[in-house]
Parts: C-alpha cells; sequence; structure tokens
C-alpha cells in the first residue's frame, strides 16, 4: 500500500476509535521487535472498548 493511502486509512481507523481508544504494539524503542508476536514484522491493534482494529505488516522475503 502506498503512503499516502496508508496514512488515510489509518487516519480513519483511529477517528472510528475516537480520542478514548488503547492502542498497542509489538515494537519497542529504536525498531527492536518483542518476541510476543514472531509471525509478524509489525502489528498495531486498538480497542474502544467495542470495537477493534488492527494493522498488520508482513515484510516480503
Amino acid at each position: 500500500m502506498d503512503h499516502d493511502e496508508a496514512a488515510r486509512t489509518a487516519a480513519h481507523a483511529a477517528s472510528l476509535l475516537g480520542n478514548g481508544a488503547t492502542w498497542g504494539t509489538n515494537h519497542a524503542p529504536r525498531g527492536a521487535t518483542h518476541l510476543v508476536t514472531p509471525v509478524f514484522d509489525l502489528l498495531v491493534a486498538g480497542t474502544d472498548g467495542e470495537y477493534y482494529a488492527m494493522a498488520v505488516q508482513v515484510a516480503d522475503g
């Protein structure tokens, strides 16, 4: 997905969950990956307590 489309999609998902949403990721500072989700290169998940949104990045290779 190109960068502009990804940014619009992420902003839309975040707006649907609202300002009170809780977000988490499997990435630590400086790009280090926690081993909680070793299958994914990046996982970002958010919830407003009723609905959930997740973005998953898997690298080619």
